[in-house]
């Protein structure tokens, strides 16, 4: 009886070899991309929510301190009763510096536009004052939208205005 002894063949050894480092860098590859995409998820729905929620304070507290300006302020809010917007809170906020106005606004890395619109989307202006405090977020790619509706008490007048709270991050 004749007994045959198994050889590995040198040939067949590196095709494996190669397979098995393919198949492990693709794999490296999909798990990088998958942690990416999450990574971004993430930081878009704290965007989202960063969003949601600045807007939110801007219609429904009155900020502090109660009657801030913009030497004054700690925390932003325009309204002094619930989605009616104080005149003089959102004038001292346009004339605000905008690092400074990003910090009070706890956006983070994030920037900001702030823009109130009439109802027929043309900003609204108080004495002679654009409620626009915008810098520019066109091809951005990170960009997280909020738009509330509040009145404007302009001196016993009141004004439907539509706030529209932008953040964006470059990325």
């Amino acid at each position: 009886m004749q007994t045959r002894k198994a050889q590995t063949l040198t040939p067949d050894f590196i095709i494996s070899f190669v397979i098995f480092l393919a198949i492990l860098t693709l794999s490296i590859n999909l798990w990088n991309i998958a942690n990416e995409k999450n990574t971004w998820v993430y930081d878009l729905e704290d965007m989202q929510l960063k969003a949601r929620i600045t807007a939110d304070t801007f219609i429904t507290r009155p900020g502090e301190p109660k009657d801030w300006n913009n030497e004054t302020v700690v925390f932003i809010g325009f309204s002094d009763e619930d989605h009616i917007l104080n005149k003089t809170k959102l004038i001292s906020f346009k004339n605000l510096d905008y690092a400074k106005a990003k910090r009070l606004m706890n956006v983070g890395p994030n920037e900001f536009s702030l823009t109130i619109t009439d109802k027929n989307n043309n900003i609204i202006s108080l004495d002679g004052i654009a409620l626009n405090f915008s810098t520019d977020y066109e091809g951005m790619d990170y960009i997280a939208h909020s738009s509330r509706l509040a009145l404007i008490n302009d001196s016993g007048n009141l004004t439907i205005a539509k706030v529209n709270f932008v953040v964006w991050r470059d990325i």
